[in-house]
């Protein structure tokens, strides 16, 4: 047997006894049938999520090449809109797997151990969605200060290079990071369906997760400070300034052009959309990271929790 096989077979019965002993995090904490219907609410509420997103996400992809991807804000909502689009179809295939895991479907291969290979891709992809959130708020805010700077600051260069840069960086990372995953389809005589391996040695997968938490997920964290800062000045910035257009007088001056009023008002409902749909993206992007980032500041303030989470799953 050659040092593959002996490593896919180490995991094999790794894989094994995490689902008959339950070694599981999971299956310390609660037995396998609530640990079942659990998942499998998870799981259904995931995948309604993921798929109804979809054409969501077609729509709006559709309608932003339909008005050209020849302004910055287009660009951006575009790319946000693939990136949702990317990470929808991979959570809607762990929830498939979740759902084989709790018996509610039976695909035909076992793949329970397969279920963090997704990990990769959601980390990386995140991480470029949460740099094109900053960019849009940090982009917005100096519009909103220096707005006879803004165009000059954010040329179409500098915009490519922020947005190109960080697509290839993430790239690289999620190339890197599962290179060191091997994985293999294995049929193993007591089983009744073959079983999806991963197998990976303590020395790579600590240069996965250290890959992954420099390159991806240290980067979405970052994002997240810049735009819940960034989200905070320009929910006041544009209040203010609304409230300085509503101070204006309503009537003007004679030898001011007629069409002023009306340019106002415009400018007025302008700020308020742009204001809404600003805080609208900001509150759901700051709903859904939260909960990770709240974890990661917890395992940053007691290290020994990371230890004992990487000894408790199965897999990292």
């Amino acid at each position: 047997m050659n040092d593959q096989e002996q490593s896919l077979t180490g995991s094999l019965k790794e894989h094994l006894r995490g689902t008959e002993n339950g070694t599981s995090l999971f299956l310390q904490l609660m037995s396998r049938s609530t640990r079942d219907k659990i998942l499998a609410v998870k799981a259904i509420l995931m995948i309604i999520i993921s798929l109804s997103s979809l054409p969501i996400n077609v729509l709006n992809m559709l309608v932003f090449r339909k008005l050209g991807l020849n302004t910055n804000t287009n660009i951006n909502f575009f790319a946000l809109s693939a990136t949702d689009f990317c990470i929808a179809i991979l959570y809607a295939c762990m929830s498939c797997i979740w759902l084989d895991m709790c018996g509610v479907v039976r695909l035909p291969v076992d793949m329970t151990n397969a279920q963090y290979l997704p990990g990769a891709p959601i980390v990386v992809i995140s991480s470029f969605g949460s740099w094109i959130t900053a960019i849009i708020n940090v982009e917005r805010c100096i519009s909103v200060r220096f707005p006879m700077k803004v165009k000059q600051i954010f040329t179409r260069k500098v915009h490519t290079v922020l947005i190109v840069g960080m697509l290839v960086l993430q790239l690289c990372v999620m190339v890197s990071s599962m290179a060191v995953v091997r994985w293999d389809v294995i049929s193993p005589a007591d089983s009744a369906r073959p079983l999806a391996v991963l197998s990976i040695s303590d020395t790579e997968r600590s240069a996965y997760v250290t890959l992954l938490f420099w390159g991806s997920t240290l980067p979405a964290a970052c994002c997240f400070l810049v735009i819940v800062l960034t989200s905070a000045f320009l929910v006041g910035s544009l209040r203010h300034r609304q409230a300085w257009l509503a101070s204006l007088p309503a009537s003007l001056p004679a030898s001011l052009p007629a069409s002023l009023p009306a340019q106002r008002h415009h400018s007025m409902d302008r700020n308020r959309n742009l204001a809404a749909t600003v805080v609208a993206i900001s509150a759901i992007y700051i709903a859904c990271f939260l909960p990770g980032m709240a974890i990661i500041g917890v395992f940053f303030a007691i290290p020994s929790l990371e230890t004992s989470a990487m000894k408790t799953c199965r897999w990292f």
